[in-house]
């Protein structure tokens, strides 16, 4: 079954009351596989220890990626004999994290939007892999974001604009990614610029506020890193 969208479950902190109260707002799930509410079927591939994760909130995983160096070995056992989900299973000396082997699968099975959960967790150094993952998907034409209970990241090279309604969180921090982001221009915002040269030094784009119904963002070149975020959780407004 050819799928445009997926979701890849890291081998991250997973907060398992904020899957489950997203997973329900916004899909389906029917025999363990995801669905949005008009029938079109998302995919889901498990890296390492996310196969946990989906084990505990009944997820079929598409399939299963890594080198389960940190996975539970009696919980891969369960799958190896599954006819729907295909196991992967890589060298731990390898070149890539498993999250980046898992978007490199995503892409074979011709997902055009990601999600990725459990990538922002306590190992800031898989963060900012995770984060270098987001540049390799846009440079492969993939719309991948990161999200958590208080965050949303995602990497752009053109025009984006927010709503207000379906912000995530109460912040836009904008950072330049890989070179200078030229002719930035912001709309709706509380602190609007106009043909502004975003540099990789210093703050000047963090934690910016959405004060109209629509934000819109646009530059003339360059990669900017777009991070909606927020001091509680977003769905059940609890401070983190």
């Amino acid at each position: 079954m050819h799928m445009n969208k997926g979701i890849i479950i890291t081998g991250g902190h997973v907060d398992g009351a904020f899957v489950r109260a997203w997973l329900s707002r916004e899909y389906r799930t029917i025999d363990g596989k995801l669905f949005l509410p008009e029938g079109e079927r998302i995919g889901l591939i498990a890296a390492d220890r996310g196969l946990e994760a989906c084990e505990k909130n009944g997820l079929v995983p598409d399939r299963i990626v890594g080198d389960f160096d940190s996975a539970d070995p009696e919980i891969l056992r369960n799958w190896k004999d599954r006819t729907d989900t295909k196991v992967c299973i890589y060298n731990p000396e390898k070149d890539w994290t498993d999250t980046e082997l898992a978007l490199e699968h995503g892409i074979t099975l011709g997902w055009k939007q990601v999600i990725l959960l459990g990538a922002s967790g306590t190992r800031i150094d898989h963060l900012a892999g995770n984060i270098q993952t987001l540049a390799l998907g846009l440079k492969k034409g993939v719309t991948c974001e990161l999200l958590d209970s208080y965050n949303r990241i995602r990497m752009t090279d053109r025009p984006l604009t927010l709503s207000k309604e379906n912000q995530w969180g109460t912040y836009v921090s904008l950072f330049a990614y890989g070179g200078n982001v030229n002719g930035l221009t912001l709309k709706g915002f509380r602190y609007p610029v106009e043909d502004f040269l975003l540099t990789q030094e210093g703050s000047r784009g963090v934690s910016n506020e959405i004060v109209s119904a629509r934000a819109e963002i646009s530059f003339r070149s360059g990669r900017l890193l777009v991070m909606e975020t927020a001091d509680t959780d977003f769905l059940t407004r609890q401070r983190g």
